[in-house]
Order: structure tokens, then sequence, then C-alpha cells
């Protein structure tokens, strides 16, 4: 009897799988989120519309009262930063050797071009990420060859 209750008792700590808030099936892959109503979802009902979203509902009549009252709703991507590389960027400026430093207006992006594309200059752990593969090789190629 108390074995039975103890059996319980252990099943029920388990941590159990979640569950799609739509469908109420296990989650066997990773849950996904919605953005809008923050409940978690199997991928057949991870899109706002497939799992009819009161958050996605909300969001549109909050959108259709701004265009109401005479509001502008657009949409416009975030401007991308260029970076200019040319024969001085290495140093930072683009604008060849002999340069003082950036102009007025101008960014620095900290490039350093030759500590990009020179291995030996590469971080400590990229190292010693090179050194356990051609280990790793070299034990492959001992086990095949031995």
């Amino acid at each position: 009897m108390v074995k039975k209750k103890m059996a319980k008792k252990e099943k029920s700590s388990s941590p159990e799988k979640s569950l799609c808030a739509f469908c109420k099936k296990k989650l066997l892959t990773l849950p996904f989120q919605c953005k809008f109503c923050s409940l978690e979802f199997c991928d057949a009902h991870r899109l706002p519309e497939d799992h009819s979203c009161l958050g996605l509902a909300a969001r549109k009549e909050q959108l259709r009262a701004r265009l109401q009252r005479g509001e502008k709703v657009t949409y416009e991507p975030r401007a991308r930063k260029e970076i200019d590389i040319t024969a001085g960027s290495a140093h930072g400026t683009g604008r060849g050797e002999g340069s003082a430093g950036p102009r007025a207006g101008e960014e620095h992006y900290g490039l350093d071009l030759k500590a990009m594309t020179d291995p030996l200059l590469k971080s400590p752990l990229a190292i010693i990420g090179m050194i356990v593969a051609a280990v790793a090789i070299v034990a492959i190629l001992f086990l095949i060859f031995r």
C-alpha cells in the first residue's frame, strides 16, 4: 500500500511534457511560443492564424483604431550600417595612409582586417578548437590505418 502511494508521488513529481494550448497534444518537439498571446503551441498551430490567437485579434483592433484616428501606420525597415572596406580600412578610417583619424560625422567600426585574416592572431579558444579538431583527425586516421 505504501509502495503504491510512493509510486504515484514519483510519477507526479516527474517533469511532464508541455501541451499545445490549442489541440492539447503533448509537444514532442520544442514548443513554439506565440509573441502575441505568450502561449505554447505545437508546430501545426505555431502561427497566430492557426490557433485563433486572441492577442493577434487585439493587435489588429489597435491598428484599426490608429487608422481611424488618422495615424500613419507603415512598416519602415531599420537602416543598415554600411562598412566601407577600401585600401585604408584596415586602419579603421577607409581614407588611406596617413589619415589623422575619422572625420567629423564618421563612425569608426573598429575592424582590424589583419586580425580577421591572420590565423595566428585568432582568439585562444579558436586555436584550442583547431588543435582538438587536428587531434581528432589524427585519431581517426590512426584507427583506420592501424
